[in-house]
């Protein structure tokens, strides 16, 4: 197997009650040879989080909307940070970092 590139897409959430959890959302390009999307989320303020259910929908104008559920497990409100990794084959060209919108619904 050839070596892999990643493409992370940041952004910062929003304020999570305890036991509160969001759909965050992104609409991005995900390359149709990715190997793996992963969602991370970190705490603002040394809390923790726990993300879920990592989904991608395709669709044909070349952008896919990158899904996954963010949840505080920690026990004050706290601001979720996220990131979206993207894993490609290094042959495939793909390979930067950059900050896209993202949105939430409750979940």
């Amino acid at each position: 197997m050839s070596a892999l590139n990643y493409t992370i897409v940041s952004s910062t959430g929003y304020n999570h009650d305890p036991g509160q959890s969001f759909d965050y959302y992104t609409d991005f390009f995900v390359p149709p040879d990715a190997v793996s999307v992963v969602c991370m989320a970190y705490s603002a303020s040394n809390g923790r989080f726990e993300t879920s259910d990592v989904r991608v929908d395709f669709n044909k104008s070349g952008n896919s909307r990158i899904w996954s559920t963010v949840k505080n497990t920690g026990s004050n409100q706290d601001t979720a940070h996220i990131w979206f990794t993207i894993a490609v084959p290094s042959d495939s060209g793909q390979s930067f970092v950059q900050r896209a919108p993202l949105r939430s619904e409750k979940a």
